[in-house]
Parts: structure tokens; C-alpha cells; sequence
């Protein structure tokens, strides 16, 4: 191929790849009795949570608007994408009927929203192979089909822009190998994630179940916890429920971002917790979650039980913890950029590409192309 017309087509496939965009509630008990609620004073200035640095962020990863991202289309829609089913929506799910409302809802489905830029940058891929090959290199026909040449001059003869199909036949296993790797670590962090959910609603239901049933048995015994009031173990249990409470949702809020989840996280926790344990959860920014577990403790350390009782409770309390790791280890490591990146750019100039190998195989059919 003469230098210049690798020079040309190099250029044409360097506008395409650059054209191309990158495809890439909690367990909430009621609590009530909050008069009664008593706690040791903790101070939030004393407390060592555990910090979440922000050391490995890279500096050109905040050089965009992160108040215009997370009022975008791509992150509002994750809202609707947190789905809880019940009777109710599994009578749907199972609606013989669902595939024509699947289809039917194409035109508004936000999924397809989010994607538009990259088909409109393939889209304007096609139309610009299509004018540059016609009316600068073959000619092109009119709405008579009458041809009529290029509207270069002759001697300013230019390339025509394709490539074949060989190229991208044999980089698609290897596209669909990497496509298939994220798709499969995708769902196991999804569902590692599903699980950690999960072991926290169950932990908490166990706290609360051996604390409500050791602190109120009423059979005789020499155990401490007779000699105590009705209203002393209410007060027992409500501390203990209020702090199993504020570690699910300080979690939650953990999770989420500021913009989607404080100013309800702060409604909650001043509505459900009493004072003084709920400002200092609000003030406690570093690590409320941790900040909940230590009030778990010691509202648990407060309760008159056996060892073996404690014993059981902080194995309950320690899985709580664990769990919370779990979910921080998700949080915090994505999968690694590096290898994002380069899915995303290997599938942006596949794509990119395709247009190219398309115009020998389906572009004759049409008139002046227009199936490409």
C-alpha cells in the first residue's frame, strides 16, 4: 500500500477509536422506649474507627464533576435497580406476558439510555465511511439511480476505506474471553455481596433473639437477671436493639454516597435512636459502622448472662464485623482499572472497526450502502 494511503486509512481508524466511548433497606427494627435508654458516655473524638483511605485514588480520577455524575442518568438509575421481591413481584416475574412488555418497553428503558452515545459514535462511524467512500472514491447514485462519480478530480485519487474480515474473527475469541472473565467476576462479587446482606439480617435476628429470651426467662434461679426489674430489662433490651439497629443502617449509609443517603440517614438516626448515642453516630464520620458495633458491644457487655451466653452473643457480633469487611473489601476494590481499561478499549475499536469490515460483506446491498 503506498505511504499515503496508509497514512490515510491509519487516520481514518485512529477518528473511529477515538469517536468510539467507552462501554463500560437495611434490617430496620422499630425502637421504641428510648426514655429509659441509658449508656455509657462514649465520645466519637476517643472512638478509633477504622479509616478508609483515600491515598490510592489517583488524582486524575477526581478531575471530573462528581455532583453532575451522581445526578446523571447512569447513577440515579441504580436506585430502581435495587429490587427487593416479594409475593407480589415474583407473580410478575413469573407473567407469561413479560416478554411482550420486555419488548414494549424498549423505547423508555433506561438501559438503553445509557448507551446511546456509544451507538451514536458508531452510528456516525457508518455515515461518515459511507460519504467518504462515495463521494470521494466510487461515485454514488442518485434518487433516479443514475451514477455519478466521485466529486474529487481525477488525478486527487483517494483510498477506499474498508478492511476485511479476517482481523476481527480472530480477535473475537479473545474479546469474548475477556467480555466473559468480567462478566463472571461481576456476578461473584454480586453475589458475595448478596451473601454478606444477608449474614447481617441473620446475626442481627440471632442477637436479638438470645438476648430477648436469656434477659427475660422468668425461671427461678441464682442468676443475676431475676433479681432485675421489668422495666431494667426492657431497658437492656432496647440498647442492645437500638445499637443491632444503628449498625445496619450506619452500613447502608456507608455503601451509599452523601448526595443519595445522608440527609435520610441523619432523619433515621435522630427519629429511631435517642441522644446521646445518636449524635455522636451522626457526628462519627469515619467509620459509623464500627462506631455501631463498639455501642453493640458494650450495650451486650451491660447484660447479665453466663459466660456461655456471652460467648454466643460475641460470636454473633464478631460475624456482624466480619461481614462489614466483606462489604468494605467489595466497596473499595473494583475490579482492577487496568484490565477495565483495556476491555473497554479493546471492544471501542472492535467496534469501531466494524463498520469497516462491513461495507464488502453487507455494504453492496442497499441503495448507496445505506444497510451498513
Amino acid at each position: 500500500m503506498p505511504p499515503i494511503k496508509a497514512r490515510i486509512k491509519s487516520s481514518i481508524l485512529l477518528l473511529g477509536g477515538v469517536a468510539s466511548l467507552q462501554i463500560s433497606e437495611a434490617f430496620q427494627p422499630t425502637v421504641s422506649g428510648h426514655a429509659s435508654f441509658q449508656r455509657r458516655q462514649v465520645s466519637s473524638r476517643n472512638y478509633g474507627g477504622i479509616a478508609i483511605g483515600m491515598s490510592a485514588i489517583n488524582q486524575q480520577d477526581t478531575n471530573f464533576d462528581l455532583d453532575r455524575m451522581e445526578r446523571g442518568l447512569t447513577e440515579m438509575q441504580r436506585r430502581d435497580r435495587r429490587d427487593y421481591f416479594n409475593h407480589e413481584s415474583w407473580v410478575r416475574r413469573r407473567s407469561p406476558s413479560r416478554f411482550f412488555d420486555n419488548l414494549r418497553g424498549i423505547p423508555v428503558s433506561k438501559a438503553v439510555a445509557t448507551i446511546v452515545k456509544e451507538v451514536a459514535a458508531i452510528t456516525f462511524i457508518s455515515y461518515f465511511l459511507i460519504l467518504y467512500n462515495h463521494l470521494l472514491v466510487i461515485g454514488y447514485e442518485d434518487f433516479s439511480f443514475v451514477h455519478h462519480d466521485p466529486i474529487l478530480p481525477d488525478f486527487l485519487s483517494l483510498p477506499l476505506l474498508s478492511l476485511p474480515s479476517e482481523p476481527l474473527v480472530l480477535s473475537s475469541p479473545a474479546l469474548a474471553l475477556l467480555l466473559v472473565f468480567r462478566t463472571n467476576t461481576c456476578w461473584r462479587r454480586w453475589d458475595e455481596a448478596r451473601k454478606a446482606c444477608g449474614a447481617i439480617v441473620s446475626h442481627s435476628r440471632s442477637i436479638m433473639r438470645k438476648t430477648s429470651s436469656w434477659v427475660m426467662q422468668e425461671e427461678s434461679s441464682s442468676l443475676e437477671e431475676d433479681l432485675l426489674s421489668y422495666e431494667e430489662k426492657q431497658r437492656l433490651i432496647t440498647r442492645v436493639m437500638a445499637a443491632v439497629w444503628a449498625f445496619a443502617r450506619a452500613e447502608k449509609r456507608h455503601l451509599l454516597s452523601e448526595y443519595e443517603d445522608e440527609a435520610q440517614f441523619i432523619a433515621d438516626i435522630n427519629y429511631n435512636l435517642p441522644d446521646p448515642f445518636a449524635s455522636d453516630l451522626i457526628q462519627n464520620k469515619r467509620h459509623r459502622p464500627s462506631f455501631a458495633l463498639f455501642e453493640l458491644s458494650c450495650a451486650l457487655n451491660e447484660l447479665p448472662l453466663d459466660m456461655f451466653q456471652r460467648c454466643q452473643l460475641e460470636e454473633a457480633t464478631t460475624k456482624l464485623c466480619d461481614s462489614m469487611g466483606a462489604c468494605d473489601r467489595l466497596y473499595t476494590s473494583p475490579i482492577p482499572k487496568f484490565y477495565n481499561r483495556h476491555t473497554s478499549r479493546f471492544l471501542s475499536l472492535w467496534l469501531a472497526c466494524l463498520p469497516l469490515t462491513l461495507w464488502q460483506s453487507i455494504g453492496q446491498v442497499g441503495w448507496n450502502h445505506t444497510y451498513l
